[in-house]
Formats: C-alpha cells, structure tokens, sequence
C-alpha cells in the first residue's frame, strides 16, 4: 500500500558500491581489519594454527570470498526485484526529508542513469516522471497525481543494481581472483 522510496535504494546501492571498493582495496593490500575475529574463530575450532605460508593469503582470500557473496546477494536481490514486478504492482516514488526539487532530484537519477541513458532510455527517468512520483510522510500531503506512472521506475531500479551493484562486484572478484592466485603462487616459490 506504500510507495518504495528510490532514494533508500539509491542509497543502499551507494552503501554496496562502497563496501566493495573497500573490500577490493583491503585484499589488494593485505590488510586484515577480521584478524583478530578469525584467529579467535580458528583457535576455537582447530587445534593447530594454519601455516605461516598461508598468512599472507589471508587477506586476499577473504576479500574474495566477500566479492564473491556480495555478488550472489546482488543477483538474488535483482532477480527478486524482477520476479516481484512480475507478480506484483510495485509502485516506486522518491521522497527525501531534505527539501529538494523535481529537478535537482532529475539530475542526479539522470547522473545515476548515464551508462545506459544512451542505449536504454526506458531506463532513464524523465523530469515529468520524476515531477509525478514525488510522495510525501505525512497523509493528505500533495503527492504526485500519477499513479498509474509509479511502477515506471523499475527498469531504472534494476538497472542501476545491475550497473552500480552487480558489475562491479563481478568486476572486483575477478580482480580478487587474479590476485589471490599471484600471490598464491608467490607464496608458493617463497617457501621452504
């Protein structure tokens, strides 16, 4: 009965952009801000410690294995967003406590928008779109007068997930996979 605010979901794609650039940068460099977690963990569950050699692959090995199910989390939420246009009447609006205009709510959605503007336009929300779904908290409030139009947000909605969430994800584990595997084999020439 309520509308699906895009700026939450523009906000949460923001969020897993962010935790996977993060995870990207922490494998790459070797850092592990978990150690202290998973060496508890493995004290706990094995009698002996894993080999010293292994220790520098900690880090890129956890870093792709966090890729790896950030990437199956992505591909779960767009299919289940797809499944859910098919079998219900999604209705998708914008709303923000900040006050912000139509049109400054437009540019960033089009900014948002801009990989596939060009080549997929039902993607891209236009002004009059973004004018007619604004809703507001508070009931008896003036909202946009065109629901019928609310469920056009959904190809935007999937893709930007699959642009700004998923290929990303896709992109940093094949990154995590090629660098846990160099320096696998670093590790292995390095041993005694």
């Amino acid at each position: 009965g309520q509308q699906i605010n895009v700026t939450v979901i523009l906000g949460f794609v923001l969020l897993q952009l962010l935790l996977a650039l993060y995870t990207a940068v922490q494998g790459l460099a070797g850092w592990q801000p978990w150690a202290p977690v998973i060496h508890g963990l493995q004290e706990r569950l094995q009698r002996q410690q894993p080999s010293s050699a292994l220790a520098p692959l900690l880090g890129p090995f956890m870093a792709r294995t966090a890729q790896a199910a950030g990437l199956v989390f992505g591909t779960t939420a767009l299919a289940t967003l797809l499944l859910s246009v098919v079998f219900q009447d999604l209705a998708f609006g914008w709303s923000t406590t900040l006050d912000t205009s139509a049109q400054a709510w437009h540019r960033i959605v089009s900014w948002v928008a801009l990989p596939w503007s060009g080549w997929l336009p039902v993607a891209s929300p236009s002004l009059e779109l973004v004018e007619d779904t604004r809703f507001f908290r508070l009931e008896g409030s003036e909202a946009g007068t065109a629901s019928a139009r609310w469920g056009e947000w959904w190809p935007f909605v999937a893709m930007t997930w699959l642009v700004w969430v998923i290929l990303p994800r896709a992109f940093l584990l094949a990154v995590g996979t090629v660098d846990l595997r160099a320096k696998g084999r670093r590790a292995l020439t390095q041993h005694p």
